[in-house]
């Protein structure tokens, strides 16, 4: 689950990466069943409109989500730390006792991500 994690973070780091410079974030339209229709990024933006590449969107829009490359990247510099602490947790015997600690917060930690591929039912805390 570990490495798996790992390759969530990095995904989630190239595709803020691959936003370029300039962006104010990413935009990401879903359909009304919850499913992933496209993100892009957000060119512009004032207190209540995100233009993207040929759209405008408001905050009126229900199935918009924005956010903030900054607070992302420290959202996953966070998960990092967790998923390295965690890992070391449970391959240290000395700290058996809090083995299922490390266990659950894995698994916490892979829930956001419950929607990709190489997900396991067995991972649901």
């Amino acid at each position: 689950m570990a490495s798996w994690l790992l390759e969530q973070i990095t995904a989630d780091e190239r595709a803020i990466d691959s936003a370029g410079p300039g962006r104010v974030g990413w935009a990401t339209w879903r359909h009304e069943d919850g499913s992933l229709a496209y993100t892009t990024p957000v060119a512009e933006s004032t207190e209540d409109t995100w233009v993207t590449a040929g759209h405008r969107f408001t905050v009126k829009d229900p199935v918009l989500v924005v956010f903030d490359p900054v607070e992302r990247r420290a959202e996953l510099r966070s998960k990092r730390f967790l998923l390295v602490m965690f890992s070391e947790m449970l391959t240290e015997p000395a700290l058996a006792v809090v083995h299922p600690l490390a266990s659950n917060g894995l698994k916490a930690m892979a829930l956001p991500y419950a929607h990709r591929a190489g997900y396991q039912a067995g991972w649901t805390p």
